[in-house]
């Protein structure tokens, strides 16, 4: 394809300024693999938790991971041409800023104080956070569902969705201490969410937990307790065996999930690029299916009486077709430019 500097006079100025991160990319691409064999790739420390079917360990292991995140991080580092090592966080925390010293535990924190220059695991974007670090693109929308007991009563009164909750006394409800979906309560200007908290509030203490587990623990054995947590661990958490949970639609929350880098880091646009060509292949929402659905160890138990599983992945925006021809121009500009083949 002979392609003439003349040709580009009739394309508008803002296809080319919508390209330039391509041009970039293809600079990379082509950098990387016409540079001596022996330069070694970049390599990236990856920090996570070990947190169900995000990451877990290989059975035998104490150093391999399996889960959604090494299966992601993989992909990415094929297409990236990197190399990473991944470990898991001394402390297992996500990240908090300490209000009196100012400091960020968890993963958030080894990122801020460059102790690792990548964090993937379930981690929330918030606007604290995004202050101190950088994040990506998401490969995960959250919503909020609702977790009990199968027994005879849940026979009877079956909550498939939040304002059940309000219409019946059996029933005792609540969510995590902190976090998002507590957050995301009291500052909702929905009517029935507000409803749902002045009720929750009510039960204080009682029906607030510091961790999914010690609320799960709960959930298994009080038949009138109901839980509040992020839809992806419902998922989860009620496909697994003894297969005694049902869960609700999913509700409230508007989230997201996504990788976490250094402050100004250069590699945050090409994984945005990467995550966003990889929620458009469908090879997050195959994986959505690899570890959540088609590992799940029990069938219809969500309240209505099937499976409520969804691959709720990412939402890189869509490309349209003039953008991706123009993309292919200016690719092909800049291979000509490294061969010297322009015909100007």
């Amino acid at each position: 394809m002979n392609i003439s500097f003349r040709m580009l006079r009739f394309i508008p100025i803002h296809h080319f300024l919508g390209q330039i991160p391509f041009v970039f990319l293809a600079i990379t691409i082509l950098a990387t693999r016409t540079g001596s064999a022996k330069q070694p790739r970049p390599h990236l420390r990856v920090t996570t938790i070990l947190n169900h079917p995000y990451v877990m360990l290989k059975h035998g292991s104490t150093d391999e991971y399996i889960g959604f995140i090494p299966d992601l991080l993989s992909k990415l580092a094929d297409r990236m041409m990197l190399d990473y090592t991944l470990k898991v966080a001394p402390d297992s925390k996500y990240g908090v800023r300490n209000r009196l010293t100012g400091n960020w535990d968890g993963m958030i924190g080894q990122v801020y104080r460059n102790e690792a220059d990548v964090a993937a695991s379930s981690i929330f974007y918030t606007k604290q956070r995004d202050n101190y670090v950088d994040f990506t693109i998401p490969f995960l929308n959250v919503s909020a569902s609702i977790i009990y007991k199968k027994s005879e009563y849940a026979q009877k009164i079956r909550i498939t969705k939040a304002s059940d909750l309000l219409n019946q006394d059996f029933y005792k409800f609540g969510t995590l201490s902190r976090g998002p979906i507590k957050i995301a309560f009291k500052r909702t200007n929905n009517s029935v969410y507000r409803d749902l908290w002045r009720k929750m509030d009510r039960f204080y203490p009682h029906v607030f937990y510091a961790t999914n587990d010690d609320a799960l623990q709960r959930v298994r054995s009080d038949p009138r307790y109901a839980f509040i947590l992020p839809k992806p661990i419902a998922d989860y958490i009620v496909g697994r065996k003894p297969c005694e949970l049902l869960q609700a639609d999913s509700f409230l929350l508007n989230q997201r999930y996504c990788l976490v880098l250094k402050e100004n880091s250069t590699y945050l646009w090409r994984f945005n690029y990467h995550l966003k060509e990889l929620t458009k292949n469908g090879f997050l929402a195959s994986m959505y299916r690899k570890w959540w659905i088609n590992s799940a160890e029990c069938s219809h138990h969500t309240a209505g009486g099937s499976s409520s599983f969804s691959a709720e992945v990412g939402n890189g925006t869509g490309v349209s077709k003039c953008s991706l021809y123009f993309r292919k121009v200016f690719i092909i500009l800049i291979l000509h430019l490294f061969t010297f083949h322009i015909h100007i």
